[in-house]
């Protein structure tokens, strides 16, 4: 049985949805907090490098969090893995389909081959008018909700009382 854990299920699927390479993301599996980390901070700290307690103010929060994920040792923070692009474009391939619009659905189909995919695919459904831009952010966030539902689900985890679930 899958042990419940209070969190925000759209706080986490924004987490898994945006990537960069100076910072992390993780998930307190004791208290349901996400964790945004400086990744440099993190590697100086497994490194064992000292790092200057004279940090800004906003700073030092995240330093005494990223001093706890290094050191525990009992498996209580999970790296909030990323979206990989290849599964943002496997969203955008099915939503397509469930448009009435033959020749949006053509445009659509186009828009997505080759480089640049994604902002041209925002582009088309912004130029086509209506509501289907807003439509699509729906679709994303909901299919960002299932992905984080899986992974909750493969650390054995329910998320409880997710607002807007």
């Amino acid at each position: 049985m899958a042990r419940k854990l209070k969190l925000d299920l759209g706080d986490l699927a924004e987490a898994m949805s945006w990537r960069s390479d100076e910072s992390e993301y993780y998930l307190d599996t004791h208290t349901g907090k996400i964790i945004l980390v400086e990744s440099g901070m993190l590697t100086d700290l497994e490194d064992g490098e000292e790092i200057d307690e004279d940090l800004p103010e906003w700073q030092k929060p995240m330093l005494a969090e990223a001093r706890a994920i290094v050191e525990d040792t009992q498996d209580r923070y999970e790296s909030i893995p990323p979206i990989e692009s290849r599964e943002g474009f496997r969203i955008m391939e099915d939503f397509i389909p469930g448009l009435t619009d033959d020749t949006l659905r053509d445009r659509l189909w186009e828009a997505i081959r080759g480089k640049g995919a994604f902002r041209r695919f925002k582009d088309a459904l912004a130029n086509a008018g209506g509501d289907l831009l807003d439509q699509w952010h729906r679709y994303e966030e909901q299919r960002h909700r299932d992905m984080a539902r899986e992974w909750l689900e493969s650390l054995d985890i329910e998320p409880e009382d997710s607002p807007a679930d």
